[in-house]
């Protein structure tokens, strides 16, 4: 709101009035505004309208796609996201084409490593496959890159140790921001400084008295089943790391 020029603000699978009911939001607005979110006055409700309006993805200088989840299997131009209507609802089982590349954008993930190819079934997000959520192999994110003359993708959606991790031999990178996520997780927060040559410069940031080798990294996690999984533990604790996309 005070720098609208400078920040931009993009729409993420939990703000959608069906997720963030369940996930913390309605209820932290009924503690702390004293509110009855069922009002149809309500802050809670206002707040979900918003969401309606934000966008859904964004493109840097010509280069970089950013969005909150991925590109699924039903996403493949830039034509595709600019086609969104606003305000924009989502349905809990896409039902066409448009539900489902809504879907892909907020819900989908990488595939576990480079070697998975494809388009295959989230199970983690979507045990019994009814909501139609996938993850995406680096194969999808090379030929999306290629056919719409982009350099790279960047995406949040997981919990990554390091706050960031790189995919698709560098195409895509998972941004991570929240520190110490669910109160649990000691993982680092990142943010990325890129470069006009593409050189791109993570910096970390860490969450207060985080073990060495953040060693709380355990099964814990999949009992847990927080609303965004952990992607994968940690690698080496460093500060930046300098490397084209």
């Amino acid at each position: 709101v005070k720098y609208p020029r400078q920040i931009h603000l993009l729409r993420g699978n939990h703000e959608d009035p069906a997720i963030n009911s369940l996930y913390g939001f309605q209820d932290e607005c009924k503690r702390r505004l004293r509110e009855d979110p069922f009002d149809p006055s309500s802050c809670w409700r206002k707040f979900n309208l918003v969401f309606e309006y934000l966008p859904v993805a964004a493109i840097i200088d010509d280069s970089i796609l950013c969005i909150h989840g991925g590109i699924g299997g039903s996403i493949s131009s830039v034509e595709e996201l600019a086609a969104f209507q606003r305000p924009l609802k989502v349905a809990q089982v896409p039902q066409n084409v448009y539900e489902q590349r809504v879907t892909d954008l907020l819900w989908s993930d990488p595939t576990d490593n480079d070697s998975m190819l494809g388009v295959v079934r989230n199970d983690i997000r979507d045990p019994d496959g009814s909501g139609r959520i996938y993850k995406f192999g680096p194969d999808r994110v090379h030929r999306f890159l290629a056919e719409n003359d982009l350099q790279l993708i960047i995406r949040a959606h997981e919990c990554v140790m390091d706050g960031f991790e790189r995919f698709a031999g560098g195409k895509l990178i998972t941004l991570f921001s929240a520190t110490n996520y669910c109160n649990h997780h000691q993982n680092a927060g990142a943010l990325l400084f890129i470069r006009r040559d593409m050189t791109i410069i993570p910096k970390l940031i860490y969450p207060a008295n985080a073990p060495s080798q953040y060693n709380s990294w355990d099964s814990r996690m999949a009992e847990l089943r927080p609303p965004t999984p952990p992607r994968a533990a940690p690698r080496m604790r460093e500060t930046d790391f300098g490397a084209g996309g």
